[in-house]
């Protein structure tokens, strides 16, 4: 099962395209987007190293956000086995990170430089305790552990000693694989059946909750007016693809689509609001003709409310209001 990417990560590629090269707040962009690019880069690592494990007994969950006391909990990876259940946080932070729980903070020194991250075992612990509240509510009594993996060859990991003991919690990558089977070894009481195992994954994946829309160009200090428009060729990139007859054409280098696929439309969504009425849209992809975006966007599948004057495009990626 392929982990898709984060919506903030998908929001801040697709803004940095439509952004000049010479833009005022491009470094710190793309700066923020190296961050979450690490970030995914060493989920689908740990992908690498868990997908082996997947089958009838085992059983694998990613990128899933549940509702748990009256907020929503994110997990990286969730594994179902029938003996307890693994919540694997992922981190891929460089550099000598010293763990203080006394102070709920997690410290990076590299280079000279000290930065502070919100304390990941506290993280843990939260994912722990909520998956504890939806089995409850579920009738299941299975016991529920978790690791922290730190995915970087280039990191430390440090503590004081009186803290010591806080880091069992805490791992590498290369231990990860040898810890699960270690794991197998030491819980030998069965709770759960293949047939279980399976319907606990379907009711986990069904509490799985969307993203809301929240305004990127405010978080990010853009203006619309900054943006460039236009429909983005998949070819090229560049935003010079209309509508030629019965296909779609680059004007930069001429290549044809028959179709306009459901992602290239992704960008209005993303960038503006989850909701759109067509003449938004065509103004976003520069389209002339109201009558060809609106042929291509019902072909690609996305969902539109209401009557002729008053219908709207919604988005598919972010919960409804």
């Amino acid at each position: 099962m392929e982990r898709k990417k984060p919506l903030d990560l998908l929001t801040l590629e697709r803004l940095i395209a439509r952004l000049d090269r010479n833009h005022p707040n491009l470094s710190y962009l793309e700066e923020e987007l190296r961050r979450l690019q690490a970030g995914y880069k060493g989920e689908c690592y740990l992908d690498s190293l868990t997908d082996p494990f997947m089958t009838s007994n085992f059983s694998t969950i990613k990128n899933l956000t549940v509702p748990s006391y009256f907020e929503t909990i994110q997990y990286d990876q969730i594994h179902i086995t029938p003996s307890f259940i693994l919540i694997i946080e992922c981190k891929n932070i460089i550099g000598k990170l010293t763990f203080q729980p006394e102070a709920s903070s997690l410290k990076r020194e590299i280079n000279g430089v000290e930065n502070y991250f919100r304390d990941p075992l506290w993280q843990l612990h939260r994912q722990v305790e909520g998956m504890k509240k939806i089995l409850t509510e579920l009738g299941l009594n299975i016991p529920v552990l978790g690791y922290i993996v730190f995915t970087s060859t280039n990191s430390s990991l440090h503590t004081t000693t009186h803290q010591q003991m806080k880091l069992e919690k805490v791992i590498k990558s290369e231990q990860l694989t040898s810890q699960i089977r270690k794991l197998e070894k030491d819980y030998q009481t069965k709770y759960l059946n293949c047939e279980q195992i399976q319907a606990l994954t379907s009711s986990l994946k069904n509490l799985s909750v969307q993203l809301s829309w929240k305004d990127p160009l405010i978080k990010y200090n853009i203006l619309v007016d900054e943006l460039s428009l236009g429909m983005q060729c998949p070819k090229c990139g560049k935003f010079k693809l209309k509508k030629e007859r019965f296909k779609w054409k680059c004007e930069n280098c001429l290549g044809l689509l028959q179709k306009i696929e459901k992602e290239q439309f992704i960008d209005y969504f993303l960038l503006l609001n989850r909701k759109a009425k067509l003449k938004d849209l065509c103004a976003f992809y520069l389209v002339d003709n109201s009558r060809n975006l609106k042929y291509a966007l019902l072909s690609s599948g996305i969902e539109i409310f209401g009557n002729t004057k008053s219908a709207e495009y919604v988005s598919w990626l972010h919960a409804s209001d």
